[in-house]
Parts: C-alpha cells; structure tokens; sequence
C-alpha cells in the first residue's frame, strides 16, 4: 500500500487529517511515527510557501511517499491579518494559547477596536508533493470572529476564542463531526480529495 506522510506532529491536527482522510486507500504516516525529530525553518511570507518548504523537507527524505504539509493561522482584520504566518509563534513559540489569547485582546483594546469589529477567519494552505514529483496547492478559509473569552475545550490552538454566530459556538464548542465539514482545513481537504482521482491517475 502506497505511504501519506503527514508533516505535522500536532496531535489536534492530526486527528482532524486522519478523520478526513480515513476513506482512502493510503497508509497514513504521521512524523512520530516514523520517529522523524529534524525541525523545519518556515522561511517563506505565505501559508503556500510555508506549507510548500514543509512538505519538500518531508519529501526529501521519503521520495517514494506522498508528502503532505499543511501550513494555517488566524488572521485577524482589526491587526492587518496578524498572526497569520506566524501563528503558532505568536508571543513565543511556547508561550501558552491562554497567553497568546491575552496578547490579542490586549492588542484589540490597545487600538481600540470594538468587539462587534473583531472579524478574523482562519486560512489553511495544504501542499501534496508526490512521489513523480508534481506539486498541489489547495487554500481555503473560515470566518467567523473573536470573541473576548474563551469557551469550549474540544478544539485546539485559537479555537476557543474563535466565534461562529451562525452556530452560537466557538470552533472548540462545535461537534467534531460538523468542524469537520465546514473548518478551513476540512474545505481545503475536500478540493485535495474532490482532485485526488485526477492526480492518482498520473502514476
């Protein structure tokens, strides 16, 4: 059976890839299980980018596997998109999301941005790099808004301040099942999926 090797060790996002790829006819390998310890330099200005140099550090050393890499964020419009890129860095790499929560309500109220302006949407870049070499970029959002307390415990990351008024939930309150569907990785999953038969036939 032919290898998906996953570019992550987040254990939220794993789940969610696992869950969304479970129907394919694909071994899928995350980096703890091929005991895979190098860290990756995200040097690029752009999820794509990002996403792309993951996926490629991946292929490198597993040519004869698909390599799949996800690169996403928060992206806030009251703070010029930011974090963004820097996301999972934002007020430190290991700084807790309950800190880095503070930090951009802090900032909110430093620029005085009402509460009913806090738009902000997630944005998922995935790169499939295959084993002929032929490279797929799928990019999707997820809107909604921050609020200013955190609520739920089921997501990961920003969910818990991430708003969904169509739903009257946070991302971290949402059923597994429907996150699945609507999240920006699950939309820019279901494009990878919707052109997998397409790729597949290139071998």
């Amino acid at each position: 059976m032919e290898k998906l090797i996953i570019a992550t060790t987040n254990q939220g996002k794993l789940r969610e890839f696992r869950d969304l790829l479970q129907d394919l006819d694909l071994e899928i390998l995350s980096l703890a299980d091929l005991n895979y310890m190098e860290n990756v330099n995200e040097t690029g200005t752009t999820f794509a980018e990002n996403a792309q140099i993951k996926a490629a550090n991946i292929f490198r050393f597993y040519p004869e596997s698909f390599a799949l890499a996800d690169d996403s964020g928060l992206c806030i419009t009251a703070l010029d998109n930011r974090p963004g890129i820097y996301s999972a860095r934002f007020g430190g790499e290991n700084t807790p999301y309950r800190q880095k929560f503070n930090l951009i309500w802090q900032e909110l109220a430093a620029r005085q941005v009402p509460p009913n302006k806090w738009q902000a949407h997630f944005t998922c870049n995935l790169c499939l790099i295959c084993p002929w070499g032929d490279v797929y970029h799928y990019e999707r959002e997820f809107h909604g808004q921050i609020i200013a307390e955190a609520r739920g415990e089921d997501g990961f990351g920003y969910d818990p301040i991430f708003y969904l008024p169509e739903y009257g939930k946070t991302a971290a309150q949402l059923p597994l099942a429907l996150k699945d569907k609507i999240s920006h990785r699950a939309l820019a999953m279901k494009a990878l999926l919707a052109d997998l038969p397409h790729i597949l036939n290139k071998r």
